[in-house]
Parts: structure tokens; C-alpha cells; sequence
């Protein structure tokens, strides 16, 4: 298992029609910690729960919510 530890930071920005920057925000940072992916369902095309040894075109669901479609052979 891999970890990632990043920090990005953000300001948000509104621009008037004349170019001019309105409305600044405060910077904001978000951490981003990625562990590796965790598989909580495997489904297939019509959406049936299948066991990991299923051919075909499998669709892995992930904890984060993130989906990954597969072609097992």
C-alpha cells in the first residue's frame, strides 16, 4: 500500500466584466492523503453484485466512490 501526502491550496476568484478581480477569497488548503483503493462492490452491466472471479466486463465500485470498469478474461 502506497501513501501520498499533498497539500494543495486554493483562492477563489471572481472577475467583473472589466477584467477586474472582485470578491477575493481567503486561501484555503486541502489536504490529499490517497491510500490505496479499497474495493467494496463488484457488479456487472445491469448492476448484479458478482464474485471476483467473474468474467467479462466487471465493475469495480471503490470506497472513495470512484468506479473502474475491467474486462476479465
Amino acid at each position: 500500500s502506497f501513501e501520498q501526502n499533498n497539500i494543495n491550496y486554493y483562492r477563489l476568484y471572481q472577475t467583473d466584466i472589466d477584467g477586474f478581480p472582485r470578491n477575493v477569497g481567503e486561501i484555503v488548503s486541502l489536504k490529499n492523503l490517497i491510500k490505496e483503493k479499497v474495493i467494496v462492490r463488484r457488479t456487472n452491466i445491469i448492476g448484479q453484485e458478482i464474485d471476483e472471479f467473474q468474467k467479462g466486463l466487471v465493475i469495480l465500485i471503490y470506497e472513495d466512490g470512484t468506479i473502474e470498469k475491467i474486462v476479465r478474461q
